[in-house]
């Protein structure tokens, strides 16, 4: 499975990955994807597997890992006030410690029989690939959590359109139709994964205090983590 990215040059010549909005030169832009190196009306197309993108999220994760370990009275990192951080300074990491538990086939399956409907093509190569574990914020719910939370009504489709914005019921005692819970924000806040409907394989915050939103596909908030943790971590400050 591929994704075609199109490219288009700037007037200085530098071509602009319309996927990501980033300068590039040379075969690959600054976000990881590479240029397939055809033309297409002055542009180039770029040529990205999942499971390439998968990869780059693997020796990510090994550098964070690396990187993000707690040390009592060595640490140099501070949080936003100024006080050195002894353990885990991505956020959510106490819990997950990067660790990841990629799961069986026969577990990926069990997932979309209880939910009747197929994941998403991203979050399914995910699964498989990296798994559970490491993640943004607590991190990707264990498969335990995903297959109480899996459920009929995740294959019916997810009820708002693309312009709506939306507020959950506080007195609902369900998620909304078409999604699963996949990461716990904190504070009742979850990330849902929409698997039906216009805009399926997108993420979506759900939480009381603000307007809910399909935010972009699950690699893209993946991704976004990732670029995220290091540079605070090359800042040596938590923001």
């Amino acid at each position: 499975m591929a994704e075609l990215l199109m490219i288009r040059p700037t007037a200085a010549g530098q071509p602009v990955c319309v996927h990501s909005g980033l300068e590039y030169s040379g075969e690959i832009c600054p976000r990881g994807h590479y240029g397939g190196g055809e033309n297409l009306m002055g542009g180039e197309i770029v040529y990205w597997t999942v499971r390439r993108r998968l990869s780059d999220f693997a020796t990510r994760l090994s550098v964070l890992r690396d990187l993000d370990r707690p040390q009592p009275g060595k640490s140099h990192y501070r949080d936003s006030d100024g006080k050195h951080m002894d353990g885990y300074v991505t956020f959510g990491a106490e819990r997950h410690q990067f660790e990841c538990q990629p799961l069986q086939h026969e577990q990926v399956i069990a997932l979309e029989q209880a939910m009747g409907v197929r994941l998403p093509e991203q979050f399914r190569e995910f699964l498989s690939s990296i798994g559970t574990g490491a993640g943004p914020y607590y991190g990707i719910e264990p498969y335990e959590t995903l297959l109480e939370c899996a459920r009929p009504a995740c294959a019916r489709p997810f009820p708002w359109a693309e312009d709506d914005t939306f507020w959950l019921d506080e007195f609902s005692e369900s998620d909304p139709d078409g999604c699963l819970p996949i990461v716990s924000y904190g504070c009742g806040t979850i990330v849902a994964l929409i698997t039906a409907g216009a805009h399926r394989g997108r993420v979506v915050y759900l939480g009381l205090d603000f307007a809910c939103v399909p935010g972009p596909d699950f690699l893209t908030f993946y991704d976004k983590w990732l670029n995220e943790s290091l540079a605070e971590l090359e800042s040596g400050e938590r923001s």
